[in-house]
């Protein structure tokens, strides 16, 4: 991003009201402007350099996040429903589940288990998700969805 807007998102998340922040921001634009017919390039870099320690000095140890950013309180709360096409529901889809000590690899066949694997990688942080052919013992029933346990660390 761009060192000027990087000013101004630091003002931003010093400054509670959008009208203080205002003046903030046209005493910023005013530096960049002040320099901004610097043709040499050292003293570019110098400013440069001068203009990120600033920045990193003057840092906000908790910045404003958007709350539909990722890392906001609102980020991923309400998911989209997947849409479930034929090729994907075919295949078998293997889920490598670990909570806390304990890791599961479940094989699901049915449809409906792609939104339950969405909602254990949303649970339990869950990544190691791949398909391809399977072959288990236990077999559990979850809601709709039927599953395999192939291998388990008990």
């Amino acid at each position: 991003r761009s060192l000027y807007r990087r000013s101004l998102k630091l003002a931003l998340d010093w400054s509670v009201h959008r009208d203080v922040w205002r003046g903030q921001a046209l005493y910023i634009r005013s530096l960049f402007e002040k320099n901004r017919a610097v043709t040499d390039p050292r003293l570019q870099r110098a400013l440069l350099k001068e203009t990120e320690k600033l920045l990193e000095k003057w840092k906000h140890p908790d910045p404003y996040i958007p709350p539909t950013a990722p890392g906001g309180s609102k980020y991923e709360r309400n998911l989209q429903v997947p849409n479930l096409d034929r090729e994907s529901a075919a295949l078998p889809i293997i889920l490598n589940v670990q909570v806390a000590w304990l890791t599961y690899v479940f094989v699901c066949s049915s449809p409906a288990a792609q939104v339950l694997i969405q909602h254990w990688q949303w649970r339990w942080n869950v990544h190691k998700v791949r398909r391809g052919d399977w072959s288990g013992e236990q077999t559990h029933a979850m809601g709709d969805v039927e599953c395999k346990v192939v291998a388990s660390n008990l």
